[in-house]
């Protein structure tokens, strides 16, 4: 359900370039191949990719732990500029 909050509240940007260039979801699974199989939508990824056109995004197929997430970002920081 905040999976599709987030598509909507992306999807009332409505202007062209508005959208982000990159996205980091540190969601476990947000890009678990087994829900593109079982949910109607697909993976929160999947459809933010596909469905907004979000140009680079990262997401997780597996569990992660939740200290994970600011160090990977950390390291990833300065190659997103």
């Amino acid at each position: 359900m905040l999976g599709q909050r987030l598509l909507d509240g992306l999807n009332r940007l409505d202007k062209p370039g508005r959208v982000p260039y990159f996205i980091y979801l540190a969601v476990c699974e947000s890009a678990s191949p087994k829900l593109i199989r079982t949910l109607a939508f697909g993976s929160l990824a999947r459809r933010l990719v596909e469905d907004l056109g979000v140009p680079a995004l990262i997401a997780m197929t597996e569990k992660v732990e939740i200290q994970t997430a600011p160090y990977t970002y950390q390291h990833l920081l300065p190659f997103t500029a």
